[in-house]
């Protein structure tokens, strides 16, 4: 017990006639409290994202999620990419300073909320556990990024790490501990590990492939006995960023879009809302389906003569009306632009150049793979059909593809709630065979082949390939 427990003992002793309870951490007294008038135990599972945060308050006696709150990650305005932001940090320890309160002061204002909603003092917290990529975990525990940004990408600690929660400056109780789950390598990190272990990767028997789709994408292949992983810079396009009218998947983004014969669209909004812009699964599915009309050629270009008043052209781009001005909450008519298609292809080639090359390292082919995981929220809303139309993963059985969700904040609460949990976690990262892409030979011809629909190899996509030819696109 730390000197501040024992200062609290003898009073606390009398006062409830020397019935106690422990607070106990490992084999630490963390508190002491009078059984007569004992408080919950919470803990929070934090998941710093490169664009958003997300906590859950845990219930530590039951293991009830009992509230979940959600921001945008501050750091945003220094940079939308990790590069970015890690560049700025390199400037000067100031910089570096600056990014690491602004994440504290989120996760704080977070946690205000949440206890709020649910009616319980911050003191009742005594644990928290934080996974996020290699760069937000630098961040948030204020550590140097200057050897993380450059070759070859080196973290100054890669095992888990526990601190008081009054060091990592988190409003929770002053004796609470804070544990940051252990990292891969430079662009493989916590939240990648939690990604592993929510889904039992250390279990799995058969191949399976998981891709954890977000600004950065990390991707694992293999089974428990193998696995290799990686990370590839997908960018924000997936998330509306660099899309004329791209957004959220929030109240407004058209999230499905058809496309008939005669170039018609259907579309439909997340909560039904009037339209005001386009999230993530809304432009893989109008990519494919333009793609699949003959609208839109492999290169993700305008066919000239396409016959749908849709089909638009200003003084300097064509483009595509997915949604009239006057179906719109913007006044304006929501158009996905050729430069905009160009900026998906970008994200979408890197995202399979990641997947084609792991699967080479670790010698599978897609019809080994038992399952194609997808995970982080923006899953949940992709077409699956779509997404190998449009080549973001290997063409394999629809029934394959599974979407698992947030499994990086999943991992954070297996993680608060288990011990065991926290040992596989230490061997998911100590087993993973990491290579890092930006160094592969083959990343850039597998990027460039990529970069059209399905893919320059359309032997690649056979089920794919046969639409193709029967529309002779």
């Amino acid at each position: 017990a730390s000197l501040d427990v024992l200062r609290d003992l003898p009073d606390k002793a009398r006062n409830s006639n020397w019935s106690l309870s422990l607070v106990l951490w490992g084999n630490e007294i963390v508190s002491i409290e009078e059984t007569t008038s004992q408080r919950p135990v919470y803990g929070l599972a934090v998941d710093i994202g490169t664009s958003k945060i997300v906590v859950h308050l845990v219930n530590l006696e039951n293991g009830k999620i009992e509230r979940v709150a959600f921001a945008e990650n501050p750091q945003l305005s220094y940079g939308e990419d990790i590069m970015s932001r890690m560049s700025y940090a390199n400037i000067g320890p100031e910089n570096l300073q600056r990014l690491h309160r602004l994440l504290i002061d989120a996760i704080n204002s977070l946690i205000e909320k949440i206890v709020s909603e649910a009616g319980v003092s911050s003191e009742d917290i005594y644990e928290a556990v934080i996974v996020g990529n290699t760069a937000m975990h630098h961040f948030f525990l204020g550590l140097p990024t200057r050897y993380l940004s450059s070759s070859p990408f080196t973290p100054v600690v890669t095992r888990s790490y526990s601190l008081e929660a009054r060091e990592a400056g988190l409003k929770i109780n002053r004796r609470g501990k804070v544990t940051v789950l252990p990292v891969i390598a430079g662009y493989v990190g916590a939240d990648a590990v939690a990604d592993a272990l929510a889904i039992g990767l250390i279990e799995k028997s058969e191949n399976i492939l998981l891709v954890d789709i977000g600004t950065n994408t990390e991707i694992f292949a293999g089974n428990a006995d193998d696995y290799v992983t990686c990370s590839t810079p997908s960018g924000p396009a997936l998330e509306g960023g660099h899309i004329t009218f791209g957004m959220k998947a929030v109240e407004g983004a058209i999230e499905r879009v058809t496309i008939d014969e005669s170039g018609d669209v259907e579309y439909k909004t997340i909560n039904n809302a009037p339209p005001s812009g386009i999230c993530g699964s809304g432009i893989i599915d109008a990519v494919a389906q333009l793609f699949l009309r003959g609208i839109i050629d492999k290169r993700g270009k305008f066919v000239e003569g396409s016959a749908t008043e849709r089909l638009i052209r200003d003084e300097k781009a064509r483009g595509y009306v997915i949604a009239w001005s006057n179906e719109t909450s913007i006044g304006k008519n929501i158009v996905l632009w050729e430069k905009d298609i160009s900026e998906f292809l970008l994200a979408k080639a890197a995202i399979y150049a990641g997947i084609s090359i792991a699967l080479k390292r670790r010698k599978l082919e897609p019809e080994n793979l038992s399952e194609v995981l997808i995970a982080g929220s923006f899953g949940y809303h992709i077409d699956p059909f779509h997404a190998k139309v449009v080549g973001m993963i290997p063409d394999v059985e629809l029934e394959k593809i599974k979407f698992v969700g947030n499994t990086a904040i999943a991992g954070a609460d297996l993680a608060l709630l288990s011990r065991k949990a926290r040992e596989e976690a230490e061997i998911i990262a100590k087993r993973a065979r990491y290579f890092e892409l930006s160094l592969d030979p083959l990343f850039n011809k597998e990027f460039a082949y990529a970069l059209q629909l399905p893919h320059r190899e359309l032997e690649r996509f056979p089920s794919i390939a046969e639409i193709v030819a029967r529309k002779d696109l």
